[in-house]
């Protein structure tokens, strides 16, 4: 019994310790995700305003600054493609399927600033883009290489912190169920020890009132139980003592 009552409790524990990690950690991804997403979104548009102004200006050369100088602090790639051609920094070609795809989204006029949610291991990067220009005309695309392995590595941070707690937690619930299947399942065995010894003997000691409540009152009431037994069973012993000692006599006496 108490091998059945420790593995249900066993079994909520962990699921309990599981739902409680996967929320942590779903949440730490989102927090991570979210706030590389704003930063890098900011900077797509920062560098989409310097574009927007090359273009209008037909001078590409601070543009071009610009987005070496990004790539150099950053490591990571940037693409603009304008009228006049397309400018690169960081090795960000259009070679790449994700790039020639997030060129064209752009060249539709269709901004595309989400990043998936981060998970432990995965690719090192991902591309956003957006397009720029006047409200009647797109005068080009901007496409950002966003480098994740810095976020991923907090996140593998958190993973090691969140198992390690979890760990720790199951530990403590697991030890917490089995005092508390202990606390339970004591006085019931008492009870059946004293059961077993008021059958053979007909006499039992008192049990020491312990575990929940309802147990507790049970074991005292078996306690003043087994001593009414007790005592009903020593008056007809005295009883039956007394009178076979009274038909002796007059049978000596014959």
């Amino acid at each position: 019994m108490k091998l059945r009552v420790l593995g249900i409790l066993s079994v909520l524990a962990v699921l309990i310790v599981i739902i409680a990690s996967n929320a942590i950690l779903t949440s730490a991804s989102r927090e991570l995700t979210q706030e590389l997403q704003i930063n890098r979104a900011a900077s797509l548009n920062r560098l989409a305003q310097v574009a927007f102004d090359a273009a209008s200006a037909g001078e590409t050369a601070q543009l071009q600054t610009e987005m070496d100088r990004y790539s150099e602090l950053y490591g990571e790639g940037v693409l603009i493609r304008l009228q006049q051609g397309t400018l690169r920094s960081g090795g960000l070609s259009e070679d790449g399927a994700d790039v020639r795809d997030a060129v064209a989204r752009a060249n539709l006029n269709l901004s595309d600033t989400t990043l998936t949610p981060l998970q432990p291991f995965g690719p090192g990067s991902e591309v956003i883009s957006r397009s720029f220009g006047s409200a009647s005309q797109v005068l080009g695309e901007a496409v950002l290489e966003v480098n994740l392995d810095a976020a991923r590595q907090k996140l593998r941070e958190r993973w090691i912190v969140v198992g390690l707690a979890a760990a720790a937690l199951a530990a403590v619930l697991l030890l917490g169920a089995a005092r508390v299947t202990g606390w339970v399942l004591r006085p019931v065995h008492r009870l059946n020890a004293a059961v077993t010894e008021l059958e053979a003997t007909g006499r039992t000691g008192q049990l020491p009132a312990d575990g929940p409540p309802e147990l507790r009152k049970l074991s005292r009431s078996f306690t003043t139980m087994a001593q009414t037994v007790s005592k009903s069973l020593e008056s007809q012993r005295q009883l039956i003592a007394d009178t076979s000692h009274e038909l002796r006599n007059p049978v000596g006496a014959l």
